[in-house]
């Protein structure tokens, strides 16, 4: 894995969250990984004087479930949860087989 970087390199700030391939799981929080969370969220705290904007992503395997494991940060940042169901209606997301017929 890569050490946090000492110094920014730019005016914004970008962070990719991934894990390892060993969910398959995706319905919920599948491993902890708060602490690691915290961390980089403290170190993205001490850089928010120099940066002008962060940019983190999560995918589904760094915990189980991309959007908690966003929340979790935003809760971290000092920042509210968004509710990924509102205006959820409907039909939901087709499978990557069901686009391929």
């Amino acid at each position: 894995y890569l050490e946090t970087p000492a110094q920014s390199t730019a005016n914004f700030g970008y962070l990719r969250m991934v894990g390892e391939r060993d969910i398959t799981e995706f319905t919920g929080i599948q491993k902890e990984r708060s602490a690691e969370m915290k961390a980089w969220a403290e170190k993205l705290q001490e850089k928010m004087g120099s940066l002008d904007q962060a940019f983190v992503f999560f995918n589904n395997h760094f915990a189980g479930f991309g959007p908690e494991s966003v929340n979790e940060f935003r809760r971290l940042m000092g920042m509210i949860d968004i509710d990924w169901r509102q205006g959820a209606e409907g039909p939901r997301q087709k499978s990557l087989a069901e686009f391929q017929s």
